[in-house]
C-alpha cells in the first residue's frame, strides 16, 4: 500500500539538557518506524531554495530539522499537505563551548 499525505506525522525526539548541552538520542530500532538504508544531511541551503521536487513511491523518509526551519511539501496524487518542522527554542543557545 502506498502512503498518502496522512501518513505524515510528527514524532518527538527526547531531549537531555543540562549545563554542558543538549544530547538528542535518535536510535534507530526505537525512534525509526521502518529500516534505515540511508541516511542524507542536508545543510547551507539558501532561504527560499528548493530541494527535492522528485516523488519517492517505495520509500519511507525521517526529516530531522537540527538548525533553523524547513517546510516539507507533499503530494501522493490525489492531496496535498504542508509541514513546518523548526528547531525549538533552545536554552542552551548562547553558551560558550
Amino acid at each position: 500500500m502506498l502512503a498518502t499525505v496522512d501518513d505524515l506525522r510528527r514524532v518527538a525526539l527526547r531531549i537531555f539538557i543540562d549545563p554542558r548541552g543538549a544530547l538528542v538520542p535518535i536510535e534507530l530500532a526505537q525512534s525509526i518506524p521502518f529500516k534505515v538504508a540511508r541516511f542524507f544531511w542536508i545543510f547551507d541551503v539558501p532561504a527560499g531554495e528548493v530541494r527535492g521536487s522528485h516523488a519517492h513511491k517505495l520509500c519511507h523518509q525521517y526529516l530531522v530539522c537540527a538548525v533553523g526551519s524547513l517546510r516539507v511539501e507533499a503530494f501522493d496524487g490525489r492531496a496535498e499537505r504542508s509541514i513546518v518542522l523548526a528547531l525549538p527554542a533552545a536554552p542552551w543557545r548562547g553558551r560558550k563551548l
